[in-house]
């Protein structure tokens, strides 16, 4: 059973997806202030979440905290080329990629509260 800190870590990190998907609202979007948001969302994960996984009690969530441990980092690699881009295609083309991996690591933790909420 997910204990009441995980629950609210979980809750946290995907308000906190939610934000940073509200930033990404057209292919003109501010990049530093998705940096911004990108690195709230970070430190959410890293030091509420993993931290949390350590315990025994969250092993039932391992593929989980796995899964979502590769869309940060795919996530953190699609806003650095982003940053590098020059061509609007280029743009288009990884804000449609990060809109796509906001939305699975979203579906993620809706998932892990819904399980825990119907426990």
């Amino acid at each position: 059973m997910l204990t009441k800190e995980f629950h609210k870590a979980i809750a946290q990190f995907r308000q906190s997806l939610e934000k940073l998907q509200k930033t990404m609202v057209s292919d003109q979007s501010d990049v530093n202030q998705m940096t911004e948001a990108f690195g709230e969302v970070q430190t959410v994960f890293e030091s509420r979440i993993m931290q949390l996984c350590d315990s025994d009690s969250q092993l039932q969530l391992q593929s989980y905290i796995t899964e979502t441990h590769k869309q940060m980092r795919l996530l953190g690699l699609d806003l650095r080329f982003l940053k590098a881009s020059r061509h609007s295609a280029t743009t288009r083309e990884r804000l449609a990629s990060m809109r796509d991996r906001i939305s699975i690591l979203i579906g993620y933790s809706t998932v892990v509260l819904d399980k825990t909420t119907d426990n």
